[in-house]
């Protein structure tokens, strides 16, 4: 009985299906990546700018927020996403949204690489504020209202010196915890 007939077969079509998909793939990067990724990154930032829009009309409304440059991130977004920056009175706020996920972060006008996740601060000016992912826009709409004035505060540096030593605190234990976890992945990889 010959066993070694059908494992040449699979072998034999496993590489191929490599060689076709990886064919499809180089002819998807080669013909199309470089002009239809970048059309649905721009189609996603315009879904994304009307949602704001649509879950927080405050912004635009009571803070004159503009749309602004989104400058520092990779384009068209690596998760299929869209990026939107906006100004609004003194701040500058990112929406990130892709994969499923969405991540806000808001920066001082005048120091724009300042960036800070508001899930964090907006538990450090309320601690009745989860600290935890936003799950929709309407979530950040909902704790960023009440909270716009104190949050413009504690990030032009205007607050007291407490609470920017707490906030310094928090992020130093974040790199702390972000670097142990590094360290067990690492390991857990080597081993």
């Amino acid at each position: 009985m010959n066993t070694t007939g059908p494992r040449r077969t699979n072998a034999l079509d496993r590489l191929l299906d490599l060689i076709i998909g990886g064919m499809i793939l180089g002819g998807y990067k080669l013909f199309f990546s470089w002009w239809l990724d970048s059309l649905m990154a721009r189609r996603e930032e315009r879904k994304l700018e009307q949602d704001v829009r649509d879950a927080m009309p405050f912004l635009f409304s009571l803070r004159n927020a503009a749309r602004v440059a989104t400058n520092g991130l990779p384009f068209p977004p690596p998760n299929g996403g869209g990026y939107l920056t906006l100004a609004a009175e003194d701040l500058l706020f990112r929406f990130c949204r892709g994969n499923g996920e969405l991540n806000v972060s808001v920066a001082p006008q005048d120091r724009p690489n300042d960036w800070s996740e508001l899930e964090l601060l907006l538990h450090l000016v309320d601690q009745d504020v989860p600290r935890r992912s936003f799950r929709d826009l309407w979530n950040v709409s909902r704790l960023l209202d009440p909270h716009f004035d104190r949050l413009k505060e504690v990030v032009t540096g205007k607050a007291d010196t407490d609470f920017q030593r707490r906030v310094e605190q928090v992020r130093r234990d974040d790199r702390i915890a972000i670097r142990q976890a590094e360290w067990e992945i690492n390991k857990r990889l080597r081993n």
